[in-house]
């Protein structure tokens, strides 16, 4: 599967606003670029050490635009159970249990709606959100890693929901088009369709298909999942 890739334009508008995107963005982040004082450690360098994905904005703008996620996002939020997505946010970034650097570039992408950053008017009369565009271009990185790989596939393909919801909220047809099919394409392999959301047959071929839940948590997960994926093949 062959997933969009952004037009030079649209790839200029990133490469422009790389910087909104990531640490030293204009809504008051601290700028990795900047001297800091030799007399005091940069705790954003402590960060990064700590496995931070630099990437991601710092972690008070991250949290700005995950409040904003789950309180105005009709759709994306109900994808993701908030009360646990909230715990594993708190742990550290090396932690197994952290999110996925996908779903929170997503939610990034998602949330400008509702906190535009630095929109600007292409030749065309189309409005983009660099910051938008930016977080939207890394969510597509990951899923390129992973339908190579296969890692991390299901978080993944939740970034990619979260991402699809967004571009129909933005009425950008063709890319909810090409990313609903790839909804499709990836959640029946998994056998998200199957009662229990996972089947024993083909477990023989590693990484084929998901392991059975680990909790109810897990099974909700999963089927919020398969019918978000059923509702974009029939928009």
């Amino acid at each position: 599967i062959t997933l969009p890739h952004l037009s030079l334009p649209m790839m200029n508008l990133i490469s422009t606003g790389t910087q909104d995107g990531r640490f030293g963005s204009e809504s008051g982040s601290p700028d990795l670029g900047a001297n800091p004082s030799q007399s005091s450690p940069d705790p954003l360098m402590d960060l990064l050490f700590l496995g931070w994905n630099p990437d991601l904005p710092d972690p008070a703008t991250l949290n700005h635009f995950i409040d904003i996620f789950f309180k105005c996002d009709p759709c994306g939020s109900r994808v993701l159970h908030r009360p646990s997505f909230l715990e594993h946010h708190d742990v550290l970034p090396q932690d197994p249990g952290f999110p996925h650097s996908a779903i929170l570039h997503a939610i990034c992408t998602s949330a400008s709606r509702w906190s535009p950053q630095n929109v600007i008017t292409l030749p065309d009369g189309t409005r983009r959100d660099q910051f938008a565009e930016f977080h939207a271009s890394k969510t597509r990185h990951y899923m390129d890693r992973t339908m190579a790989s296969g890692e991390d596939i299901f978080p993944v393909l939740q970034a990619c929901i979260l991402l699809c919801w967004y571009f129909y909220q933005e009425g950008r047809w063709v890319e909810v088009w090409i990313f609903a099919g790839f909804l499709v394409r990836v959640a029946v392999p998994l056998r998200l369709n199957y009662p229990g959301t996972f089947t024993t047959h083909g477990n023989s071929s590693p990484g084929a298909y998901l392991a059975p839940p680990r909790d109810f948590l897990d099974l909700e997960s999963r089927r919020r999942t398969w019918w978000m994926t059923i509702v974009f093949d029939r928009i």
